[in-house]
């Protein structure tokens, strides 16, 4: 939480309280982050994706039913190809947000290159981007 609350400061975003909340609940597995329903968007999530490449350790990330975007996913991108990252699985919740067809095409490029990341669960509801 309080590498968040640096990464806001870092970028002078306000901090999303709903987020903070939920945080705080998470003290006790820091590698687990459920961040869903925070009413992030693509600006707002940069302080926490920030925060995440700085503590190097993710072993699950719910950032589902938000308002993120393409820009989102090109930030995901580089938080788990940055220098030192390394995973043995990595769950990834995503569904109900807005990412158009370049970022899911993005995370299934991704996600076929990594050699190291094990995606559990890669939930996207596709009739979300107009698909029936």
């Amino acid at each position: 939480m309080k590498l968040y609350i640096d990464c806001c400061k870092d970028l002078e975003e306000p901090p999303n309280f709903k987020l903070i909340k939920k945080l705080y609940n998470l003290e006790l597995s820091e590698d687990e982050v459920i961040v869903s329903d925070c009413d992030l968007q693509d600006l707002s999530a940069t302080p926490l994706l920030n925060a995440l490449n700085a503590h190097k350790t993710v072993a699950a990330l719910n950032i589902s039913h938000n308002l993120l975007g393409n820009g989102t996913m090109e930030k995901l991108q580089q938080l788990f190809t940055s220098v030192g990252q390394t995973y043995g699985g990595l769950l990834l919740d995503l569904h109900c947000n807005h990412f158009g067809p370049t970022a899911l095409f993005q995370a299934v490029a991704y996600i076929d290159k990594a050699k190291t990341l094990l995606i559990e669960i890669l939930e996207i509801k596709v009739f979300q981007m107009g698909v029936p």
